[in-house]
């Protein structure tokens, strides 16, 4: 999770969001190396890590809303891993100010994936961050982690779901079937937040050119409690690996965000 928490600050750390959120450049990248460990270890058990090889060329989390039980003790452990990954994320406050580190806990909140509860319960995979190397782009390795994506999603009949507030990559998720369903003013900023959703057969052109070259073969090893699922792409002959650890209940995974909203605003209002 180290090496994965430092590709996404050193990538991330020129992104309008965090540029708004943390404008001293001298301490953005340690702040968000701290800010992506805590995050990937809070969403570990609801998801998965993807990575197109161990060169890391492209990285991805992803939710999966069957992960999320709706039991008392599966929201209490959720509710803990909220409250632990806040608590670590206090280690920022020896780069930035407290009053930073509040604002910028305030403006992630502001931008949050509360829209997911439109889906109501219906099963579906969020694209969390995807994350490209500078070096490797434009060689096709977005379409490595979309590719699979978007298969087992044509496979099961459900959704997958994204966030950017990038304009720029709207036109890049479009050409593989996603639409803006909502679209999210920051406050305070000119930033905005694009959701956006690709339903089950309706890919793009992007996906159509993948599924006219592409096919996948899924073999999966079990050690230690960990699983890996092994993707393999003809298309450049490179290997996209899916890890993740217990399964989980099935539920929808809005609960839990509109949880986190929560908990983050009764943080929020006893601090100030």
């Amino acid at each position: 999770m180290e090496a994965v928490a430092a590709v996404m600050a050193d990538n991330f750390k020129e992104d309008g969001l965090y540029v708004h959120l943390l404008p001293d450049p001298s301490t953005r990248v340690e702040v968000l190396k701290l800010f992506f460990r805590n995050y990937i270890e809070l969403l570990y058990d609801y998801g998965g890590l993807y990575a197109t090889s161990e060169k890391m060329e492209a990285v991805a989390l992803v939710f999966r809303s069957e992960r999320v039980g709706a039991s008392w003790a599966s929201r209490m452990s959720y509710t803990w891993g909220v409250a632990r990954a806040i608590a670590k994320s206090l280690r920022m406050c020896r780069y930035i100010s407290p009053a930073g580190f509040l604002r910028a806990l305030s403006g992630l909140r502001s931008m949050s994936s509360a829209w997911l509860a439109s889906l109501g319960d219906q099963p579906y995979l969020h694209l969390d961050m995807l994350v490209v190397q500078p070096q490797y782009r434009g060689q096709g390795w977005v379409r490595k982690i979309m590719s699979p994506l978007l298969a087992e999603c044509r496979e099961r009949r459900i959704a997958c779901t994204l966030e950017t507030q990038n304009p720029r990559n709207v036109g890049l998720y479009e050409h593989y079937g996603f639409t803006i369903v909502d679209t999210i003013q920051m406050r305070n900023s000119d930033l905005k937040q694009y959701c956006m959703v690709c339903l089950p057969g309706n890919g793009g052109l992007a996906e159509r050119e993948s599924r006219a070259s592409d096919s996948h073969v899924v073999t999966q090893h079990d050690g230690e409690g960990v699983r890996m699922n092994l993707t393999n792409l003809r298309l450049m002959n490179e290997q996209v690996i899916r890890i993740y650890d217990t399964d989980l209940p099935q539920n929808e995974i809005a609960k839990k965000l509109i949880m986190n909203d929560v908990i983050i605003s009764a943080i929020l209002s006893i601090s100030m």
